[in-house]
Parts: C-alpha cells; structure tokens; sequence
C-alpha cells in the first residue's frame, strides 16, 4: 500500500510516493500548480500525468491515503473544483490542503510559529494561541502578494514606463531589465506584457534582476527592495499581534526572494530587529511535498518509521 503526497506552487509541482517502509519511494517534478491559474484541462493533465509516471501502471486503488497541497485551492469552492477532477484519476482517499498550510506544517509541525513566505507572491501563517491557522497576505496578484517577487518585478517596470512618460534616460536598472527579456526599447514593455499568458509569473520572474542591482547600488533597484522589506514586516507585525507582548516568535522566514542572504532578507532581517518580540529563527528541514507524505501515513492510522522519516529529510527543500 502506497503514500502519497504532492505539493503545487507557483513554479513547480513535487509529487512523492512511498510505502510504509521506504522500499518504494518515488518522486515526479512537474511544472507549476496553482490551481487558480490553470484552466481546468490543464490542472486535469497534471494530476494525471504525475498519478501515471509515480503509478507506472499499477492501480491507482493501492494508494491508502493522499495529501494534496495546491495554490489557489483555498477556499469551499476551489477545493470542490478540484474534487471534481481529481475524481478521474480513481484517487480514493485524499485530503486537500494549501501549499503554504502544508509548508507551515513541514517546518512547525502541530507547534506555534509564524512563516513568512514571498516568492512569486506572499503569505504570512500564524497558528493563534487556540490552535487555529489564521493567515494574513496571500491573497493573490491582483489583491495582495506584498513584499513578493511580483511586487518587486511590477514596481520595476511600472517606474520604467513613468520615467519613459516623464521624457527620462533609461536607468541602468531597466536596461537590464530589458537586457534579461530581449527588447530593446520600453515601450515594448507594455505589450509584452500583456501578451504573455502567465503575466504575474513573467513580471516577478525580474525580481532577481532587482535584487542583483541593488546589491550593486543601482538606487532605484534598492528603493524597490526597501519597499518589498517594508510590506513584509507589515505582514510580520499583523501576525505577531496574536503573541502576547515581549512573547517570542519562533520565525520562517521562506520563498524564493528570501532565500540566503538577499538583499531583501537582509533588509526584512534588520527591519525585524526593531519589533516588540524576540525572534527565534527556525528553518525548514523538511520538504514540504515530504510533510504532505507524512500528513498522509499519519491521516490514516500509521505511524512513520525513523528509516522513512530519515528517507524524507533527504528530499531537496
């Protein structure tokens, strides 16, 4: 009998299969899984293209139990949606999650803690003294995502098209900028960009370009930076507010434009240390496609051995 658990995100979609000891364990990278960004013959596609290759033509009725953890699947009617079509891949058993509730729980397990995401978007989770996940951010492009790599990509290219309304020289910043999506001019900017399907992926995707320059002192790429820092620790003390006073708060601080020491982490960080809280770092040791796995073993009565839990830590965060 057979475990799985997949986590969809942004950018990429890991999928891993183990039974109980460890003996078959198999994992599958596919592209992006939010959910809300995908038409539904294409979220159709994916689930059954990553249930063919983990199965290998074994029947899917030998997965016990399944967790499933997507972007954009966090409300009633997204997760039904979903129901819906995960019910033509005879999937018997599952339970349904968020990518950051599954990410929340890879690094705090059922304990108290804050995780602060922003990669593509953002999101800040916060179990609250009774024990209820409250979120705070997250809320997608067009209505939130403060602080995250699209944040920072659209700000970049916003001020590159008012500097070309108010008759400015291009900036060293939009130069590479154009440079890194091959156009020569600004104005191109603009239908490029709405010509692309996934728009928000295509604009946060610069936000890497952003934090290079200023790493290197181009001074608008680090206002952008500063600005992106400052919405995260407003997200940070909206969480922070269901610790009680000079309370610690045990912090994740994760996604891919907080990764190591960019410079936007590097800002956030200095920024945190005026709080009113003492913050106890806490990294991710464990995949979250890994926990989803666990979520599952343990959903349906099971117990995880030491050896799968040993197997599962070796899987790439």
């Amino acid at each position: 009998m057979y475990y799985l658990g997949v986590d969809g995100g942004g950018t990429k979609t890991l999928a891993i299969m183990t039974d109980l000891t460890g003996h078959y364990f198999r994992k599958v990278l596919r592209g992006p899984g939010n959910m809300s960004l995908l038409d539904r013959g294409s979220a159709a596609h994916l689930l059954h293209d990553l249930m063919d290759d983990l199965l290998d033509g074994q029947d899917p009725a030998l997965i016990t139990q399944a967790t499933l953890a997507f972007a954009g699947i966090g409300r009633a009617r997204e997760r039904a949606a979903l129901g819906q079509i995960l019910a033509g891949t005879r999937l018997q058993n599952f339970s349904l999650m968020t990518d950051a509730d599954i990410q929340y729980e890879a690094v705090f397990g059922k304990g108290r803690g804050m995780l602060l995401s922003a990669g593509t978007g953002s999101i800040c989770l916060v179990k609250d003294p009774r024990g209820a996940l409250r979120q705070f951010g997250g809320r997608g492009y067009l209505l939130g995502d403060e602080g995250s790599g699209y944040h920072m990509g659209n700000l970049a290219i916003r001020t590159a098209l008012e500097h070309l309304s108010e008759g400015l020289r291009e900036s060293d910043l939009t130069r590479q900028i154009l440079s890194f999506y091959g156009l020569q001019d600004r104005e191109e900017l603009i239908s490029f960009v709405y010509s692309t399907r996934h728009p928000q992926r295509m604009i946060a995707s610069c936000a890497m370009i952003v934090m290079k320059a200023a790493e290197n002192g181009f001074p608008d790429a680090r206002e952008i930076v500063d600005q992106a820092a400052e919405k995260l620790e407003l997200l940070f003390r909206r969480g922070a507010k269901l610790f009680g006073n000079g309370e610690e708060v045990p912090l994740c601080l994760s996604g891919g434009v907080l990764k190591g020491q960019s410079p936007l982490r590097r800002n956030l960080e200095n920024r945190l240390k005026r709080v009113p809280h003492p913050i106890r770092p806490v990294p991710q040791e464990l995949n979250s496609a890994a926990a989803a796995v666990i979520h599952a073993i343990e959903s349906s009565g099971e117990k995880v051995s030491s050896a799968l839990k040993e197997r599962l830590l070796l899987v790439n965060i």
